[in-house]
């Protein structure tokens, strides 16, 4: 079987699908959401249903601008924003943002600046390297005015469709401008299982959490000694309210100290 990164759970028990639409739920300039559905159909409607507001389910279609297209005739708003969901960590100055400039602007884009050296190969040989201060890594959800998306999508037709891999180069290559504008590193797709541990680490699954424990009895005649949950022949135990069980009091209270929940008394 595949690997069906929208239906992964991350930390906190909501899958990626269901982050990504709380996300846009949560946003107050959102009205409606739109699911364009591909296998996934009753997974989508399932979270349709719980979802706060507006929420329909389409099915998606043969390429990726179909199913934009799909998604574009059941949105009822002149503003739109077309989200990938399978970055679930968007966070809602991003969408603020590329919803203003596309507002502004007819099109936008969040993007961050790339990091690494890029080089162009050809049969694995480097035959370019790009000047990085140019490079940006673009994210979405990227956002247009609705009018001016049909317009991109009737000027790019025929093969040219199946050239587009966002809808930032649906614009390109009808020859309309997109504008950038500031995204988030922590705003991660996630494609293949080697993301996971990186979508963990920005979720806070791999925080380093120290607890201290302690606990002191005295010994007396005429107890158990009982340490970890177990018995101890001894002639003396020790004295306490409960079992006196030091051991396990200690590690109680150092496992509620790392989850700051205080001590066990």
């Amino acid at each position: 079987m595949g690997f069906d990164k929208l239906s992964y759970r991350l930390p906190g028990g909501k899958t990626v699908l269901e982050t990504s639409v709380a996300a846009f739920a949560a946003h107050p300039q959102v009205d409606e959401l739109i699911l364009v559905a591909g296998g996934n159909l009753p997974v989508c409607q399932a979270i349709a249903a719980a979802c706060p507001k507006p929420c329909t389910v389409v099915g998606g279609g043969a390429t990726r601008a179909d199913s934009v297209c799909s998604g574009l005739r059941a949105a009822k708003g002149q503003l739109v924003a077309i989200h990938d969901a399978a970055r679930p960590f968007v966070s809602e100055q991003v969408i603020t943002d590329a919803l203003a400039e596309a507002e502004a602007m007819g099109a936008a884009a969040p993007a961050v600046a790339v990091k690494d050296t890029i080089k162009i190969a050809n049969d694995g040989a480097v035959v370019q390297t790009p000047d990085r201060a140019a490079l940006f890594a673009v994210q979405t959800p990227q956002c247009f005015c609705r009018n001016l998306y049909w317009k991109a999508l009737e000027a790019v037709q025929g093969e040219k469709v199946h050239l587009v891999t966002d809808d930032c180069s649906l614009f390109e290559l009808a020859g309309l401008p997109v504008h950038l504008t500031q995204g988030d590193y922590a705003n991660l797709k996630i494609t293949t299982k080697e993301d996971l541990p990186a979508a963990a680490q920005n979720k806070g699954e791999n925080t380093m959490r120290i607890g201290h424990g302690y606990d002191v009895h005295r010994l007396v005649e005429g107890r158990k000694l009982i340490m970890g949950g177990v018995t101890i022949p001894y002639e003396k135990g020790l004295l306490g309210h409960s079992d006196a069980d030091v051991l396990l009091h200690a590690v109680s209270d150092a496992l509620l100290g790392a989850a700051a929940l205080g001590d066990i008394g």
